[in-house]
């Protein structure tokens, strides 16, 4: 075959989507990767953000404060946290409540600046390969949707787990790239775009992990805003409704909601319908997460010794 070989393990690859050659699913580690050129520093560091979306922030909280849960039983008032790609803080300023001291570690300036102005944190910027803290410093390090743009998994969780004190714990989230969803858009799922080196499953990130000296202890998945996700996602994920994808073209003349600019005044009517939907939402989220057919892969591992033999690809 005229693949490239995985850049992780040098394994055998084959193409991820039948008949699309961008992206390649390695035979022996299962990460799949994508050929095309991936952005690069001065991307993240200038162009990824100018701005925070406001009208967000609740949503993240939620989606912050559902993470928090998973992990809570890893906090006390004792302990040091990293959070790599901290993004605007919204985790960090969450955690303080739970930890002695927390840290950030985010290449996007704009983000970084924000970070610090506006929520008084201690961020640092830069990205994993160009920075390092001491050995054995920090108790929890927590990396959400980070792993798949570096250019070496690997060595960058390597490079991390020198930060942890012995016995401590490493969070991890990822898109899962053979999530119900992502077999239902295909190419099309929002997940694979070019700030994506890396896609994983739930043997790929094992795979990794293992390989830098970590032990998985727990893996599960989830999505953003685990209990407010839509009733029609949740329910194809159930394996209920269609199972194909099908883009849908706006027709001509639709209006386009412009982020910032309300699209009208809210009736009473739709009021009632959120709240009436907000339990059936809440009860299908928890479904799609303990049927692990959410989206995101979440995983708690513990620092351990790396293996020096993986075996030939």
């Amino acid at each position: 075959m005229n693949n490239q070989p995985c850049p992780v393990c040098k394994g055998m690859t084959v193409p991820f989507f039948v008949g699309k050659g961008d992206l390649l699913e390695c035979i022996h580690c299962h990460i799949v990767f994508d050929t095309r050129v991936s952005y690069d520093r001065n991307f993240y560091e200038h162009r990824r953000a100018a701005s925070v979306d406001t009208a967000k922030i609740e949503a993240r909280r939620r989606n912050v404060r559902q993470r928090i849960n998973l992990i809570k039983a890893l906090f006390h008032k004792d302990i040091s946290l990293l959070d790599i790609g901290c993004g605007e803080g919204v985790f960090l300023r969450e955690v303080l409540a739970y930890v002695r001291e927390a840290k950030g570690l985010e290449p996007t300036l704009f983000y970084v600046d924000y970070a610090r102005k506006n929520f008084g944190l201690d961020v640092q910027e830069g990205l994993i390969e160009d920075v390092d803290f001491p050995n054995d410093v920090f108790s929890v390090i927590t990396m959400f949707h980070v792993i798949e743009h570096v250019d070496d998994p690997v060595a960058s969780l390597e490079k991390i787990g020198r930060w942890l004190k012995t016995g401590g714990h490493l969070v991890v989230e990822v898109p899962n790239i053979k999530s119900p969803t992502a077999r239902y858009k295909g190419l099309n799922w929002e997940m694979i775009i070019p700030e994506h080196r890396f896609q994983f499953c739930e043997e790929s990130l094992r795979y990794v992990l293992d390989r830098a000296g970590f032990r998985l202890i727990s893996v599960r998945t989830r999505d953003f805003d685990q209990y407010r996700t839509s009733i029609g996602k949740n329910l194809r994920k159930l394996g209920v409704g269609k199972q194909k994808y099908e883009p849908k073209a706006l027709p001509v003349g639709h209006a386009v909601s412009v982020p910032g600019i309300p699209d009208g005044p809210t009736s009473a009517a739709k009021k009632i319908r959120r709240f009436i939907q907000l339990p059936l939402k809440a009860l299908l989220g928890w479904l799609v997460m303990k049927r692990n057919r959410s989206d995101y892969l979440f995983a708690i591992a513990r620092k351990s010794e790396p293996k020096t033999d993986y075996g030939t690809p």
